[in-house]
């Protein structure tokens, strides 16, 4: 399978992605507090707070602040 080449304005969009990923993580973690909120039992408590935990590894939280908040 050969490899394609991007169009400029596919490149635009995903060099656009990149740029605003920290502002895309940040509304992300937004949305699981307020899932988290919503959560009914332990189970889907526990799976967004693993989620919660990689949201904050990929914004570069410092590992001391995601340990005091989890």
């Amino acid at each position: 399978m050969s490899k394609k080449e991007l169009s400029n304005y596919q490149k635009d969009i995903v060099g656009n992605y990149y740029a605003n990923l920290n502002a895309i993580m940040l509304q992300k973690l937004g949305e699981l507090v307020s899932e988290l909120y919503l959560a009914e039992n332990d189970g889907q408590k526990k799976r967004l707070w693993q989620r919660v935990h990689k949201a904050m590894m990929n914004l570069k939280i410092p590992p001391a602040i995601i340990k005091s908040l989890l």
